[in-house]
C-alpha cells in the first residue's frame, strides 16, 4: 500500500525543529509535497522509519504523533540529521546534531 503523509520532527526538550515536509523538499519530492512512500518497505532510505508504524490504521486527514529516539536502529534516522536554527538578526545556523535526542514526529 503506498501512502502519502506530510510530517514534521521536533527534538523533545527544547522543541527545535528538525525536519518539516510542508516547507522543505528532499530527493525526487518537490517543495511542500508529501512525502510518499510503500508502507512496510523499511529498506527505503529516503523514509524515517517510525513513520511505517504511526501511519498504520489512520485514516485520511487523521493526525497521529508517535516518539522515538533519534538514531535508535529500528525507528530513527541511519544517520543523524542537521537542524536549521533562526537567530533573532535573521540569520540561519545549519548544526549537526550530537547525542542521541528523543524524536517527536507528528504526521498528518
Amino acid at each position: 500500500m503506498w501512502v502519502a503523509v506530510h510530517y514534521a520532527v521536533r527534538l523533545v526538550g527544547d522543541g527545535s525543529l528538525v525536519e518539516d515536509t510542508r516547507s522543505s523538499g528532499y530527493g525526487d519530492r518537490a517543495y511542500g509535497q508529501p512525502l510518499r512512500f510503500e508502507l512496510g518497505n523499511m529498506g527505503d532510505e529516503d523514509v524515517l522509519r517510525v513513520l511505517h508504524v504511526a501511519v498504520l490504521d489512520m485514516h485520511v486527514s487523521g493526525r497521529r504523533r508517535a516518539r522515538a529516539c533519534l538514531s535508535q536502529p529500528d525507528f530513527g534516522y541511519r544517520e543523524k540529521p542537521r537542524t536549521i536554527e533562526r537567530r533573532g538578526d535573521g540569520r540561519k545556523v545549519v548544526r549537526r546534531l550530537e547525542g542521541d535526542w528523543l524524536i517527536d514526529v507528528e504526521v498528518e
